[in-house]
Protein backbone atom coordinates (compact mmCIF):
# COMPACT_ATOMS: atom_id res chain seq x y z
CA UNK A 1 0.00 0.00 0.00
CA UNK A 2 0.90 3.66 -1.04
CA UNK A 3 2.35 6.12 1.76
CA UNK A 4 -0.26 9.53 1.15
CA UNK A 5 1.07 13.08 2.60
CA UNK A 6 -1.60 15.24 3.60
CA UNK A 7 -1.29 18.96 5.09
CA UNK A 8 -3.84 20.87 7.13
CA UNK A 9 -4.43 24.42 5.29
CA UNK A 10 -5.14 25.80 8.57
CA UNK A 11 -2.55 24.90 11.19
CA UNK A 12 -0.20 23.45 8.44
CA UNK A 13 0.00 20.32 10.33
CA UNK A 14 1.00 17.29 8.02
CA UNK A 15 0.93 14.12 8.39
CA UNK A 16 1.51 10.56 6.77
CA UNK A 17 -0.74 7.42 6.57
CA UNK A 18 -0.30 4.40 4.30
CA UNK A 19 -3.81 3.80 2.32
CA UNK A 20 -5.30 1.39 -0.52
CA UNK A 21 -5.65 3.04 -3.53
CA UNK A 22 -9.33 3.66 -3.46
CA UNK A 23 -8.84 5.63 0.19
CA UNK A 24 -6.58 7.65 -0.54
CA UNK A 25 -9.26 10.76 -0.76
CA UNK A 26 -10.58 9.68 2.98
CA UNK A 27 -8.44 12.05 4.77
CA UNK A 28 -9.49 14.89 2.93
CA UNK A 29 -12.99 14.44 4.37
CA UNK A 30 -11.83 13.89 7.80
CA UNK A 31 -11.35 16.58 10.16
CA UNK A 32 -7.61 17.85 10.96
CA UNK A 33 -5.85 15.25 13.31
CA UNK A 34 -4.56 18.46 14.96
CA UNK A 35 -6.92 21.39 15.20
CA UNK A 36 -10.23 19.31 14.34
CA UNK A 37 -11.33 21.79 11.39
CA UNK A 38 -12.83 20.23 8.72
CA UNK A 39 -12.24 20.51 4.59
CA UNK A 40 -9.15 21.66 5.00
CA UNK A 41 -6.58 19.05 4.51
CA UNK A 42 -5.02 18.65 1.22
CA UNK A 43 -2.97 15.82 -0.30
CA UNK A 44 0.51 17.14 -0.70
CA UNK A 45 2.29 14.03 -2.48
CA UNK A 46 0.98 10.09 -3.08
CA UNK A 47 3.75 7.15 -3.63
CA UNK A 48 7.25 8.92 -4.99
CA UNK A 49 8.99 7.98 -8.04
CA UNK A 50 12.72 8.51 -9.11
CA UNK A 51 13.56 9.91 -12.45
CA UNK A 52 17.01 11.04 -13.47
CA UNK A 53 16.89 14.48 -14.77
CA UNK A 54 18.74 13.36 -17.55
CA UNK A 55 15.84 11.42 -18.97
CA UNK A 56 13.45 14.46 -19.09
CA UNK A 57 13.65 17.13 -22.40
CA UNK A 58 13.13 20.87 -21.33
CA UNK A 59 13.79 19.55 -17.53
CA UNK A 60 13.88 23.12 -15.59
CA UNK A 61 15.56 23.86 -12.72
CA UNK A 62 13.32 24.07 -9.67
CA UNK A 63 12.19 27.18 -8.29
CA UNK A 64 13.28 29.07 -5.15
CA UNK A 65 9.53 28.59 -4.14
CA UNK A 66 9.69 25.01 -5.18
CA UNK A 67 13.01 24.33 -3.14
CA UNK A 68 11.31 26.40 0.14
CA UNK A 69 8.75 24.04 0.06
CA UNK A 70 10.90 20.69 -0.16
CA UNK A 71 12.61 21.96 2.40
CA UNK A 72 9.36 22.90 4.73
CA UNK A 73 8.17 19.59 3.95
CA UNK A 74 11.75 17.56 4.77
CA UNK A 75 11.95 19.75 7.91
CA UNK A 76 8.42 18.85 9.07
CA UNK A 77 8.86 15.13 8.36
CA UNK A 78 11.88 15.50 10.86
CA UNK A 79 9.58 16.12 13.24
CA UNK A 80 6.69 13.70 12.68
CA UNK A 81 8.83 10.92 11.97
CA UNK A 82 10.45 8.77 15.42
CA UNK A 83 13.37 6.09 14.39
CA UNK A 84 14.49 4.26 16.56
CA UNK A 85 17.91 2.44 16.66
CA UNK A 86 17.86 -1.36 18.14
Amino acid sequence: MPLYEYECEKCNHFFSVILKIDNRKEPTLNPCPSCKETQCIQSVMSAAALVSPSSIDGLRKPSSQFKERMSQIRQQARHTAKIKDY
